[in-house]
């Protein structure tokens, strides 16, 4: 199997962490991020100033109130990331990117081991480090694959994601960037969804398959529903 193979079936490692993480620590995580978001400091800096306090205060306030879950929000995420590390260097999961400057030709390369011991909040699928810089990088669990990297056959991963989790994925990290707006239908925020998966996986034979507004409004809702 070549290696451009298992990098195919990887995961970016932006969206590892909403992947790879405990269900738990993600709601967690989830949480924190959305008190922190740009949308919930301007509700509350809106609900403050009706109420008749200063601006100055207000604005001071709320920002020095948001730091707060934002922090907590970056340690949660390091220590997601700690665990991935983890699994990469037992083995359990199999790291491949471009070398930088990339050429059209070339195969994807494992992600050597010291570039693992910088941080990066992972958000541009980049770590560089020591003159080394390694882009595009994914990750793929070995139990998607049936055998190990030099091997000639491999089979259809089982844990590849589906086009729900893609969504949701997309759904969180526009979230996180303030983009969703809750103020609007579910509707609008379809065709920004759809661009974000079609941009993040672009390898999908059927480009368009699963990502019909109906498709996308069914797998948000619980999510664009839970702050409302």
């Amino acid at each position: 199997m070549q290696p451009n193979d298992i990098w195919k079936k990887g995961i970016p490692l932006s969206e590892a962490i909403y992947r790879f993480g405990n269900k738990e620590v993600l709601s967690q995580l989830s949480d924190l991020q959305q008190q922190g978001s740009f949308g919930n400091i301007f509700t509350t800096i809106a609900q403050k100033l009706e109420s008749g306090k200063p601006s100055g205060d207000v604005i001071t306030n709320s920002l020095k109130e948001a730091s707060t879950p934002l922090k907590d929000a970056k340690d949660l995420k390091a220590k997601i990331q700690k665990a991935i590390i983890v699994d990469i260097r037992d083995r359990k999961v199999l790291a491949y990117g471009y070398s930088f400057p990339r050429q059209a030709d070339a195969q994807a390369q494992e992600v050597p081991d010291d570039l693992w011991a910088i941080k990066s909040d992972w958000m541009d699928d980049t770590l560089k480090a020591n003159g080394l810089q390694m882009d595009a990088i994914r990750l793929t669990p070995v139990k998607w694959i049936t055998e190990t990297p030099d091997a000639a056959i491999i089979t259809t991963p089982k844990g590849r994601p589906s086009r729900k989790d893609q969504i949701i994925f997309a759904f969180q990290a526009l979230d996180k960037d303030g983009k969703i707006n809750r103020s609007q239908s579910m509707n609008s925020q379809c065709p920004m969804i759809r661009d974000w998966v079609l941009k993040h996986y672009p390898d999908d034979k059927e480009t368009k398959t699963g990502l019909s507004d109906q498709n996308i409004r069914k797998t948000i809702s619980p999510l664009f529903n839970k702050e409302k």
